[in-house]
């Protein structure tokens, strides 16, 4: 980082691309923040990539792709706005981003894992309303709504881009106003979005998701059969059939509290409610439902809890802490299984 001016000082953010060797960083003066790219080996000066532009907020407010070939980064000011570059910064940034409205800004982003296209989340035509867009990386069109246009007070609340760069599945109140629904669209909007999960109870929401690795399936919680009662579901990315019920009921009331999907895909494992007093136990179960989830923890000892845990790539091994033995005492346990079927504790 040797070339900055003088007055300039290397932030804590930094991304290694994957291809060229190349390293990108912040750099920083007076509240100003730039991005630089530089050599691993140093054998060139550092280059200033962003131009002219101050990446928005620090230095975490920029993404590398996959290939490692180009760099997104939003810009401060009086709008935040999307720009992309070659990470070895031999072209100038591209504006992403279309013309915003007076106080519009983009509030997330994200590069495909193809490095193809970015999607971003921007109040772009309606103040405080904020839609979702599909953009070329290289700026070579214009951006397109990945879903049709919102009236104001609805809202796209997050995102997540399936690992194949195929699709984008998102959270939106676009259907019931106030009421969070999970759909999904093809990335370049070649298609209408579809309803994932229907939310069948007044005031029932899709509370978080995931999109398994492989980009085929997305599992998620949601009080969507009966209200304030979270449970978790599964259903295919393309919507070609309805959502599994994963969980169980364990205790009356009893709520799925958080859940992991295995590297391989096929497996889900997740802590639910055990008793009255919230203490969590441990099940997994497969991603496309074909059999009941299986408990792997306990027998407890009085009101023991899972705290928290793992789960191997292929879905065979899960660890996990807790106070199973003796109340108070967490310790480090794990479950091998052979199949869905039957599991042995050691």
């Amino acid at each position: 980082s040797a070339a900055l001016p003088s007055g300039w000082s290397v932030e804590s953010g930094m991304r290694i691309s994957r291809r060229g060797g190349q390293v990108e960083f912040m750099g920083s003066s007076a509240g100003v923040h730039r991005l630089y790219t530089v050599p691993l080996d140093g054998s060139a000066p550092a280059r200033l990539v962003s131009g002219g532009e101050a990446v928005l907020f620090g230095p975490f407010d920029f993404q590398i792709g996959a290939n490692g070939g180009r760099v997104v980064f939003r810009t401060e000011g009086r709008k935040s706005e999307l720009f992309s570059a070659p990470v070895d910064g031999s072209n100038p940034p591209q504006r992403l981003s279309a013309t915003l409205q007076a106080r519009g800004s983009v509030v997330a982003f994200a590069l495909a894992p193809g490095e193809e296209r970015v999607v971003y989340l921007a109040d772009q035509v309606i103040d405080e309303t904020f839609e979702l867009y599909s953009v070329p990386a290289d700026g070579s069109a214009p951006p397109v709504l990945l879903h049709p246009a919102l009236t104001p007070g609805r809202d796209v609340l997050d995102f997540q881009i399936s690992s194949d760069s195929q699709r984008v599945v998102y959270r939106s109140d676009s259907l019931v106003d106030e009421q969070l629904e999970l759909l999904s669209v093809p990335i370049d909007a070649s298609r209408p979005p579809v309803r994932l999960g229907r939310i069948l109870v007044t005031g029932g929401d899709v509370l978080d998701y995931q999109i398994s690795p492989d980009g085929r399936n997305v599992v998620y919680r949601a009080d969507s059969t009966i209200n304030d009662l979270e449970e978790l579901f599964s259903t295919p990315i393309q919507g070609s059939r309805g959502p599994v019920k994963l969980s169980r009921p364990l205790v009356p009331g009893g709520d799925v509290r958080s859940f992991q999907i295995s590297a391989d895909s096929r497996t889900v494992a997740f802590a639910a409610q055990r008793n009255a007093a919230g203490a969590r136990t441990l099940l997994v179960a497969p991603i496309r439902g074909e059999e009941k989830a299986l408990e792997l923890a306990g027998p407890f000892q009085g009101g023991g809890t899972v705290f928290e845990y793992a789960i191997s790539a292929d879905g065979s091994l899960v660890t996990y802490r807790a106070d199973q033995e003796a109340p108070g005492v967490i310790e480090l346990f794990a479950v091998r299984r052979s199949s869905i079927r039957g599991a042995g504790r050691r």
